[in-house]
């Protein structure tokens, strides 16, 4: 912080959160341990919780960044009618974005067309740089600990991908 009062603002955001997460403390496990669509976890619907009432106002924090570069980390949902810079949007793997749920829902699904709008609302969000990433192997937690498996690139990065070609290829920078 580069004074005591925005150190103390920042103090006092601190201390909200945990009070906030507190009140979903004894709601049960915070990560669900069997797939079960129905089940929801207080950590689930924390995040949930504070995802909706998040108030981020882009314009006045760049008004005050002092010319420091900022970064905001959201969800789609919130980014919603927003623009920035830069869009970093990460994850872009199969079972990720989209989800295994809308994958199982099948090809012309509710579930896969509404994933599909929802990673064309992150795109639209960049005004002149977009950045899609994804992982080539995916940690997930068993009932026998972290395990890791290899990853396929999204369709939704396929379709870019392959929009592509035919044109002046471009550098793709592949980091181990």
């Amino acid at each position: 912080s580069k004074s005591r009062d925005e150190f103390q603002d920042r103090l006092s955001n601190v201390m909200e959160l945990i009070r906030a997460s507190d009140r979903y403390s004894n709601d049960g496990p915070c990560i669900k341990i069997f797939d079960d669509e129905a089940m929801s976890t207080p950590l689930g619907n924390f995040l949930d919780d504070v995802a909706l009432i998040a108030d981020i106002d882009v314009d006045e924090s760049d008004a005050n960044d002092g010319g420091r570069v900022v970064a905001n980390l959201m969800t789609i949902h919130a980014s919603k009618g927003m623009e920035f810079d830069a869009v970093f949007l990460v994850g872009n793997e199969e079972g990720t974005f989209p989800t295994q749920k809308a994958i199982g829902e099948g090809e012309n699904s509710i579930e896969l067309s509404e994933e599909r709008r929802l990673c064309y609302v992150a795109m639209t969000r960049a005004k002149t740089h977009l950045i899609m990433t994804w992982r080539r192997e995916v940690s997930y937690f068993t009932g026998a600990g972290l395990r890791t498996k290899e990853a396929d690139r999204s369709r939704f990065l396929d379709i870019l991908v392959s929009k592509q070609e035919g044109k002046p290829k471009r550098e793709v920078v592949h980091n181990r």
